[in-house]
């Protein structure tokens, strides 16, 4: 007897508004995907952004900017609201600067059903 496995839906785009830096951008995203860039380009925020939309954002299931977390950087720990406000700090000397005063944010992500 064949027993058919179920193949998980798979992410195809990330659509962001009012997220961190990004006004509006949509990310196409295509089987396995790596996001590379250097340092401070964005990466750990798109990956925040993902988590956030498949956790609903609800404190306790996302460790945003985890990358810096594990290295025990200063600037490591944000938050959803910083990321929403778009507060950068890159250093703790550094005071943070909000871009936003106010947001609307926006996380979508666009998925094509498992094969």
């Amino acid at each position: 007897m064949n027993v058919r496995r179920e193949v998980p839906p798979q992410i195809i785009r990330l659509s962001l508004i009012g997220f961190y830096l990004i006004d509006r951008e949509d990310i196409e995203i295509d089987g396995n995907t790596v996001f590379l860039g250097p340092n401070r380009s964005g990466k750990s925020s798109n990956i925040d952004a993902i988590q956030t939309a498949l956790t609903g954002g609800r404190s306790g299931f996302s460790v945003y900017n985890a990358a810096a977390v594990r290295q025990n950087r200063p600037d490591a720990h944000r938050t959803l609201r910083e990321y929403c406000l778009g507060v950068v700090q890159h250093d703790e000397n550094e005071k943070p600067r909000v871009m936003r005063k106010t947001s609307l944010t926006w996380i979508a992500l666009s998925f094509r059903k498992g094969d």
